[in-house]
């Protein structure tokens, strides 16, 4: 957000000329900035250094505190912005343009322009300034509406959030305020039903600067029920629920129950956790292993290059070497010393059951869950449901289904035997006579003895 107001007059181009792409600068403003006018009552007037768009006039000013209806007239170059009421002794006032006014070749404001001056009082130094979140996804909200509401009388200040989801109240009295922020989504000023919203409590000193952090999150009035259970493996069960859970927020108070069916057996529950928690557990032991595994590597690696390097120099007639350096591990060991970036966990609607033992595979189980507070501090939230673990599928090792019966052999792995036929049938060898002698075969030249 930037405070404009000063400029030169601008010139314009000539007909056929580079076409007009700079939005409208601010070349004077009545009264001017941080002046006091006790009793002032004439309207407050923005000029412009050139013609300005009808379109969205009335949406583009905001005045604060709101002390009544704004009312913009807008001339050929400039904006004349009253209240109904007039302007009320001693107060500080903030009138702002927002970057939604346009020139008449369609370009935007690029930042909000701001005046402030009094009617009374002197300006003080303070600001309330900060960024709004959605609660449930981290995304910055912009568009959003703030409000510093007076504990003394009422009287309220307000912002808008800009593309960053910051906003900032500037020169507004010293004294105890609610900071109300929040999603107006139909754009009638005033908090609804549904509408995401924080609130917090600030006391700014005069020439205080409060930083304030909103995470906003639509309101609620039932408690959190259980709608699904899921047995992911023996030894987790992931539990939905219909609404968000506190990550902060420990599951002490959580109660569960768990039971086969359909004998209704207990079976022990070790504990529950969030499911951020328990995918950090799984994070750190899958980079144990891996670190187990890289430093086995290494260690391998270095007794094949000491082995090598002794058989090299064996071979070679020279004396054994004493040892030979690992290979370098420098990368591993910046991944491991390399710490992931701190980030808030998320709200989620599911949580994790860890039981005592592993659970039986291909059994029904039935939970029971109570004490859940849901994310907006609602209590008694609960429910019950079932879920069943996979069946283990039996290999057998001469390749039958799991139900005993053999594989059926494939039609084309058949082999049908067929007749030998008549003119092939080998003649039977008869044995030589005991008295026969056998007669060398006769080859090419002199007999060989």
């Amino acid at each position: 957000m930037a405070l404009v107001l000063a400029g030169c007059a601008k010139i314009s181009a000539p007909v056929g000329g580079e076409p007009d792409r700079a939005p409208p600068q601010v070349v004077a403003t009545d009264p001017e900035l941080f002046a006091v006018l006790p009793g002032r009552s004439a309207p407050v007037v923005i000029k412009f250094d050139e013609r300005i768009s009808e379109k969205r006039v009335a949406e583009s000013v905001m005045v604060s505190p709101e002390t009544g209806a704004v009312r913009v007239k807008k001339g050929r170059s400039e904006l004349r912005i009253s209240i109904d009421g007039g302007w009320r002794p001693g107060q500080i006032y903030r009138v702002v343009v927002l970057p939604v006014l346009q020139d008449l070749f369609g370009n935007t404001l690029k930042e909000e322009i701001e005046l402030i001056f009094s009617t009374g009082p002197e300006i003080p130094a303070t600001a309330v300034a900060g960024q709004l979140t959605d609660r449930l996804t981290g995304q910055v909200v912009a568009g959003a509406r703030v409000e510093a509401i007076s504990g003394e009388d009422s009287t309220t200040h307000v912002a808008v959030s800009d593309t960053a989801g910051f906003f900032a109240l500037r020169h507004i009295p010293p004294g105890r305020y609610t900071l109300r922020s929040y999603l107006d989504r139909n754009r009638n000023n005033k908090l609804d039903f549904g509408e995401p919203v924080d609130t917090a409590t600030i006391e700014p000193g005069a020439t205080d600067t409060v930083i304030v952090s909103h995470a906003l999150l639509p309101p609620d009035t039932t408690p959190a029920r259980l709608v699904r259970a899921e047995a992911k493996d023996s030894l987790q069960v992931r539990l939905t629920l219909d609404d968000h859970l506190d990550p902060k927020e420990p599951l002490a108070g959580v109660m569960v129950e768990l039971r086969t069916l359909p004998d209704s057996v207990p079976v022990a529950v070790a504990r529950v956790m969030h499911l951020h928690e328990f995918e950090k557990i799984q994070a750190e032991e899958k980079a144990r292993a891996d670190s187990i595994r890289a430093a086995n590597a290494a260690e391998a690696a270095a007794a094949l290059a000491r082995d090598s390097a002794a058989m090299a120099a064996d071979s070679a007639q020279l004396p054994r070497p004493k040892g030979v350096a690992r290979p370098d591990d420098r990368a591993a060991t910046a991944a491991r010393e390399t710490k992931p970036k701190s980030t808030e966990p998320l709200p989620t609607r599911e949580f994790v059951l860890i039981p005592e033992a592993p659970l039986a595979p291909g059994t029904t189980f039935w939970v029971m869950v109570s004490g859940i507070r849901n994310i907006n501090g609602l209590d008694g939230g609960g429910g019950s449901a079932t879920f069943a673990t996979a069946a283990v599928e039996k290999a057998d090792p001469q390749g039958a289904d799991t139900d005993g019966l053999p594989d059926p052999v494939p039609p084309d792995s058949v082999v049908t035997p067929q007749p030998t036929p008549l003119d092939t049938v080998p003649t039977p060898r008869l044995p030589t006579p005991p008295d026969s002698v056998a007669v060398p075969p006769r080859r090419s030249g002199p007999w060989v003895r």
